[in-house]
C-alpha cells in the first residue's frame, strides 16, 4: 500500500481525510524524525527552511519512503512548488498545473490554471502536450483545444499568434489539437463547426489549454462556481515524483480525492 505524506498536520480538513482514506497509509508530519539523515544526503538549497514541513515531506518523498506529497490546504501555490522545484525536480525542465473538472459522467481538463503566468508560444506548447498525457491516466481521450478570443484566425494580435503558434508546435508530437479556437467552439459542436468551417474536432474538445494563467484561473472558478462542476487541482504535473497542490479553498472530499489521483 502506497504512503502519501501531509505536511499540513494542523489542517483540520487534512486531519479528517487522513481518517477517511482507506486506499493509501497517510503519514501527518508532526516530528522529523529522519530529517538530519535526510539532510547529510540530500543538502538543502538556499532559501529552502529546513524546519518547514513540506521541505520534510519533499525530502521523504525525495528518498523513497513516501510514495507522493500532498499541500496547499494552509499555504499559497508558490510555496508548494518552490518545494517541488528545488527539493524534487522537474523530468524535461519545465512543470505545469491542471485541474480535472468534473460534473456527472463529465470530466475535462483546464490547464495551466495555477502555476505559469504567460507562457510563450514553446512553454503552451509543452503545456498542452503534458496535460493530454496526463489525460490518458484518466481514461481521458485528448482531444486538445488550444483557447483564446479568437476562432480560426477571426481576430489578430500578439496574443492570437502565440496561440497559433503553439498549435502548430503541438500538432509535431499530438494530431488530435485544434487552435486558435473559442470556449464554445471547442465545447459544443454546432458553434464549433460553423466557427471553424466543419473541422472534425470542433465541439469535441476536452483538455482546454487556456493562453495565460489569467484566463485559466478565471476560467476554472467560473466553471466550478456558475457551471456546477467540481474543481480539483490545482495538479501538478512534470515533475519528478507526484506532488499535490490542494486549493486553500479545498474540502475534506477534495483531498480525499487529491489522493486517490497521487497514487494513481
Amino acid at each position: 500500500m502506497k504512503t502519501i505524506a501531509f505536511p499540513e498536520s494542523n489542517d483540520p480538513r487534512i486531519v479528517a481525510a487522513a481518517k477517511k482514506i482507506r486506499f493509501a497509509k497517510t503519514l501527518l508530519i508532526k516530528e522529523k524524525p529522519f530529517l538530519e539523515e535526510l539532510l547529510k544526503k540530500y543538502p538543502l538549497p538556499e532559501g529552502i527552511d529546513k524546519n518547514d514541513a513540506m521541505t520534510y515531506a519533499c525530502l521523504l518523498l525525495k528518498a523513497g519512503k513516501v510514495d507522493g506529497v500532498i499541500s496547499g490546504a494552509d499555504h499559497p501555490t508558490a510555496h508548494t512548488i518552490k518545494h517541488a522545484i528545488f527539493l524534487i525536480g522537474t523530468t524535461t525542465g519545465y512543470a505545469s498545473s491542471y485541474f480535472l473538472m468534473k460534473k456527472g459522467k463529465k470530466k475535462y481538463l483546464f490547464a495551466d490554471c495555477g502555476f505559469n503566468i504567460n507562457p510563450n508560444a514553446k512553454e503552451l506548447a509543452t503545456i498542452a502536450l503534458q496535460t493530454a498525457q496526463t489525460a490518458k491516466t484518466f481514461g481521458i481521450e485528448p482531444v486538445i483545444g488550444m483557447l483564446s478570443f479568437s476562432t480560426n484566425g477571426s481576430a489578430k494580435g500578439p496574443e492570437v499568434e502565440k496561440v497559433q503558434q503553439a498549435t502548430k508546435l503541438v500538432q509535431k508530437k499530438h494530431k488530435q489539437v485544434i487552435g486558435e479556437i473559442q470556449f464554445d467552439a471547442a465545447l459544443i459542436p454546432a458553434i464549433g463547426k460553423k466557427k471553424t468551417n466543419n473541422h472534425p474536432l470542433a465541439g469535441k474538445v476536452t483538455v482546454f489549454v487556456f493562453p495565460t494563467l489569467d484566463a485559466g484561473n478565471i476560467g476554472y472558478k467560473i466553471a466550478e462556481r456558475l457551471g456546477g462542476f467540481k474543481a480539483i487541482g490545482p495538479l501538478l504535473q512534470g515533475f519528478k515524483k507526484p506532488v499535490f497542490d490542494l486549493s486553500r479553498g479545498c474540502s475534506v472530499e477534495d483531498v480525499i480525492e487529491a489522493a486517490k489521483i497521487i497514487i494513481s
